[in-house]
């Protein structure tokens, strides 16, 4: 678990380096952010350090796909679900998604992953992404946040930031930064 966290921290900081953001919001969504973080770490420092942890459920949405299907956070309840934030100008992002689309075949109904691309970040419309995203055979979900109100629910330091959420609604974990296909694994064992 150590040594799990301990890479996730090294990897964060260089992946913020990369793709961190400035974010544009008002004083209540920071309020709102700095809660769900706080919320967050205080969660890990419960997991890591004690035998029960802070329940923080987090916050329900319902944003249209890729596919034009509405879908909604709590269309996974009963799954672990991995809900990452990116976008497509992000090299980390871009880099991660084959290691998601791996692990969204090897875990099956064990893991979801929920793909929410930020376009109000993005350098395109909507069409944009999804032929860009459409392009490389991408089966897992993906939804549009066109207007920044479900990221402005969530901290997000940098692109791309992943929350892992249990099968209840509950956030687990949060991490910014690329995943990889190792960092995944050693996730769903910790947490299945």
């Amino acid at each position: 678990m150590k040594k799990w966290m301990t890479v996730l921290l090294i990897i964060s900081v260089l992946t913020l380096a990369a793709c961190s953001k400035e974010p544009e919001v008002n004083q209540a969504e920071n309020e709102n952010q700095e809660e769900i973080m706080d919320e967050t770490t205080t969660q890990e420092s419960a997991t890591t350090s004690q035998p029960e942890r802070e329940v923080i459920m987090a916050p329900e949405f319902t944003l249209t796909s890729s596919t034009g299907e509405a879908i909604s956070l709590s269309d996974y309840r009963g799954k672990i679900v991995f809900l990452n934030f990116w976008t497509t100008w992000c090299k980390y992002c871009l880099e991660e998604m084959p290691d998601f689309q791996e692990a969204y075949e090897k875990y099956g109904d064990d893991l979801q992953i929920l793909l929410v691309n930020v376009t109000t970040d993005e350098n395109t419309d909507r069409a944009g992404v999804i032929n860009w995203y459409e392009q490389f055979d991408y089966t897992m979900p993906m939804v549009l946040d066109e207007d920044g109100d479900v990221t402005s629910q969530f901290t997000i330091p940098g692109y791309p930031t992943t929350y892992f959420i249990d099968r209840d609604g509950s956030v687990i974990a949060y991490y910014p930064g690329l995943m990889s296909t190792e960092l995944i694994d050693e996730a769903m064992l910790e947490f299945k």
